[in-house]
């Protein structure tokens, strides 16, 4: 009979722990929003840039992601822009908007310079399809179907470059065991998740407090991350920081020392991973998440287009 009982109440703990950790990596990766919160209010026509409304389809599942190509036929490279997670093509974070519009000023900077620009939608965002976020593991195939589409347009991938934010940069880098790039520049880029960083996330999706699931999360982040595997496929224990380090190309990162979402150690990272193929890094005060192009516009424009005119000469 004490046995019947014990193994009643360890059946209950084992179902109460999975659907915990169900209900964790959902609301961890869930990207079901209002509509309106996808919706494109502007265009590169604002900054007087040529385009074309293009879609193509993510590597493996084939989703469809939507895009702009702001194209130049005398160019022989091209960059293109990922945001953040659960951000679309002109938000550089959904979370803190400190880019204030500053991608099309920025594509067009880029397109002054020579290139061709391609922004898209990262899946479950804008006008592209999907409706979850794996932290960089599935938005991979959308860079690699965009990277394959430029391929289309006669641009091989070793003269294209990515500048990512935020979680963008695990998307870049989760893509390169697949397609190694020209090169990239990273701003207050994600190499990996610390348990405070997973801790900060499951607190904003599930609207709890953050010492409350601080304590919660060492307890269910493995059954969570499990879960998310097994559903959806996705690797949200992945380190991408350790991915450039086996697959190194050019480098630039970019990083506020007062960033509260993605620490500046995550930048460091980074940096450390890519090694000689680092060719600078600015870890700048007083700047917080994605803030750098908000503080000094001009610089920020100037040191990119100078780092991509670097690492895609190489690729000559």
């Amino acid at each position: 009979m004490r046995v019947a009982y014990l193994g009643g109440i360890f059946a209950l703990a084992v179902a109460g722990y999975a659907g915990l950790s169900l209900l964790l990596a959902d609301r961890f990766t869930s990207l079901r929003r209002a509509r309106e919160d996808r919706a494109i209010a502007a265009s590169p026509a604002d900054e007087g840039l040529p385009f074309e409304d293009v879609t193509f389809s993510a590597d493996v599942d084939g989703l469809v992601i939507s895009g702009w190509l702001i194209p130049r036929t005398d160019s022989a490279t091209a960059v293109i822009m990922i945001p953040s997670g659960g951000a679309h093509r002109l938000n550089a974070s959904i979370d803190q908007l400190r880019l204030e519009g500053g991608q099309l000023r920025l594509a067009r900077a880029l397109w002054e310079r020579g290139h061709t620009v391609l922004l898209y939608d990262p899946r479950g965002t804008g006008r592209s399809e999907g409706d979850r976020l794996s932290y960089g593991s599935l938005e991979a195939r959308d860079l690699i179907g965009a990277l394959r589409f430029l391929e289309g347009r006669s641009y091989p991938a070793q003269r294209v470059g990515v500048l990512a934010w935020s979680m963008g940069a695990a998307t870049a880098l989760f893509a390169l065991p697949k397609v190694r790039y020209g090169g990239l520049v990273v701003d207050s880029g994600l190499g990996g998740f610390s348990h405070e960083e997973i801790a900060r996330y499951a607190a904003r999706a599930l609207g709890l407090p953050l010492p409350i699931v601080r304590v919660a999360t060492r307890v269910l982040t493995f059954g969570a991350f499990a879960a998310a595997r097994l559903l959806w496929g996705m690797d949200l224990g992945a380190q991408a920081a350790d991915v450039l380090r086996r697959h190194p190309v050019p480098t630039l990162v970019i990083h506020g020392k007062a960033d509260s979402q993605v620490p500046v150690s995550s930048g460091e990272e980074i940096a450390r991973a890519a090694g000689d193929a680092l060719i600078g890094a600015h870890l700048l005060e007083g700047v917080e998440h994605v803030g750098a192009y908000a503080a000094d516009p001009a610089w920020y424009a100037e040191t990119v287009c100078a780092a991509f005119a670097e690492m895609l000469k190489r690729g000559d």
